[in-house]
């Protein structure tokens, strides 16, 4: 089977729409689905890429959701990590066991010159927040420091907004419970996650999932969050994690945290 990742509706729209895939692909045994868009602007949905015309393929020929593979299991090519697997989670502060995006479980520790970030693919202010650190001003500041995000299993949040179309142009509950449940089987437990949020990150990233227990307990309700190494746990805003990080740089400290402002208020 394929690799798989995934997908986080903000629309109602989006909504509805996967439900339709569903409808048009109930049995299908792959855990991604591809949309196209014809030149009269009608919608396709696919689970086989191949099956989309050649000129529509590089605009439109994208997966919309996707999940975490299985160990051994690749992203789509034969590439493989060169990271080794944690078998046992470590307890110690600042050591964390995750899973990187080929389904295999690693770990990471959190040095001096580590930023760990809690973000989420569905969150505009994630988004913001990505832009700010891709800005080039501020990312000349920040290029001595080591950027990792980490990630949870976002299928709560997918559900609530399939749940949020029932009533909706005969939206019935029980649609939503049956098409929830053949996502949820074609995941297998993996993971779920929008793909396009990954492509920007300045760092790498990884995800909190049940084989890395530690990090999913620490993980914040709210983001984007920073880890804080004296706390032990994410309850630190950008804005908080950047008045401490350049406490010993001031210049520095009050121009990446207007610039931040300006960001995370949809200025920029």
């Amino acid at each position: 089977m394929s690799s798989a990742h995934r997908i986080i509706w903000p629309t109602l729209v989006g909504c509805v729409t996967l439900l339709i895939v569903g409808l048009v692909f109930p049995e299908a045994p792959v855990a991604a689905v591809y949309k196209w868009k014809d030149d009269n602007g009608k919608l396709h949905f696919t689970d086989q890429p191949s099956k989309i015309p050649p000129k529509y393929r590089k605009k439109h020929g994208k997966p919309i959701y996707k999940t975490i593979p299985q160990k051994g299991e690749t992203s789509g090519s034969t590439r493989r990590s060169s990271v080794e697997t944690a078998p046992i989670e470590s307890e110690e502060p600042g050591e964390f066991s995750v899973v990187n995006s080929y389904g295999q479980r690693t770990s990471i520790t959190v040095k001096d010159n580590t930023a760990l970030f809690a973000v989420a693919t569905w969150c505009h202010y994630s988004k913001r927040f990505v832009r700010f650190l891709n800005d080039p001003s501020v990312a000349s500041k920040m290029r001595h420091l080591d950027l990792i995000f980490v990630f949870e299993d976002e299928w709560p949040y997918m559900k609530k907004q399939f749940d949020k179309s029932v009533g909706k142009n005969g939206v019935t509950q029980r649609r939503v419970d049956d098409q929830l449940r053949r996502y949820k089987d074609k995941a297998r437990g993996k993971s779920i996650y929008k793909p396009e949020f990954t492509r920007d990150l300045p760092g790498k990233h990884f995800f909190a999932t049940h084989a890395a227990t530690k990090l999913a307990r620490l993980f914040p309700k709210s983001v984007p969050s920073a880890y804080s190494s004296s706390q032990e746990n994410f309850n630190q805003s950008i804005s908080k994690w950047l008045r401490i990080q350049f406490k010993d740089q001031p210049s520095t400290r009050d121009f990446l945290r207007a610039e931040y402002s300006k960001y995370n208020k949809g200025e920029k």
